[in-house]
C-alpha cells in the first residue's frame, strides 16, 4: 500500500482529514498570535502593562482552549481516518492474504496521515498569520508594542497538529 498512490488516486477521500486538521491548527494558531496581538494592544495601556497577571491569565486561557480543541479535533481525525481505512477494507484484506503485515499497513495510515496533515498545518499558519496582520493593521496607532506573529511558539500548534494527525492515522488504522 503506496501512500502517495492512495491520495494521488483519490483525494476526495482525505478531504474531511485536510479540513479537520486545517480547522485545528489554524483555531491554535489564531489562538496564539490572537494572544499576543491582544497583549501588546493591553500593554499600550499603562495598567496592564506592568501587570504580568493580565498578560499570564491571558495566555493560560489561550492554552487551556488550544488543548481541549487539540484533544476534540484528536478523536475526529482518528474517526476519519477509521473511516477511510474501512472503505478499504476489501483491499487491505487482500494485501494481508498475499502477505502484508499490519504492522506495515499501519505505517503506511501515518504515512497518509502526515502527508495529509503537513500541507493543512502549513495552509491553517499562513491564513492565520494573515487575519494577524490585517489586525495589526486594522488596530494600527492603538498598538504601540510590536506584537510577535512568527516567533517560535506561533509554531507549536501547527506541529501539535501534525503530531496528533499521525498518532491518530495510526490508532485509526
Amino acid at each position: 500500500m503506496n501512500p502517495m498512490r492512495e491520495i494521488r488516486t483519490n483525494p476526495r477521500q482525505f478531504a474531511p482529514s485536510f479540513l479537520v486538521v486545517f480547522i485545528a491548527a489554524l483555531f491554535g494558531t489564531v489562538i496564539m498570535q490572537g494572544i499576543e496581538i491582544l497583549t501588546a494592544w493591553m500593554s499600550s495601556a499603562k495598567i496592564v502593562s506592568e501587570s504580568d497577571t493580565a498578560q499570564g491569565l491571558l495566555t493560560t486561557v489561550g492554552l487551556v482552549f488550544f488543548v481541549i480543541a487539540l484533544f476534540v479535533s484528536s478523536i475526529v481525525i482518528a474517526n476519519t481516518f477509521s473511516i477511510i481505512i474501512a472503505g478499504r477494507s476489501r483491499q487491505l484484506a487482500l494485501l494481508r492474504l498475499i502477505g502484508a503485515s499490519s504492522r506495515r499497513l499501519r505505517r503506511a495510515a501515518s504515512v497518509e496521515g502526515l502527508l495529509v496533515s503537513i500541507p493543512s498545518a502549513i495552509a491553517a499558519f499562513l491564513v492565520s498569520t494573515a487575519l494577524a496582520k490585517a489586525t495589526t493593521a486594522y488596530l494600527g496607532e492603538q498598538i504601540t508594542v510590536e506584537p510577535e506573529l512568527l516567533s517560535p511558539m506561533m509554531f507549536l500548534p501547527g506541529a501539535a497538529t501534525i503530531v496528533v494527525t499521525w498518532f491518530s492515522a495510526y490508532l485509526g488504522a
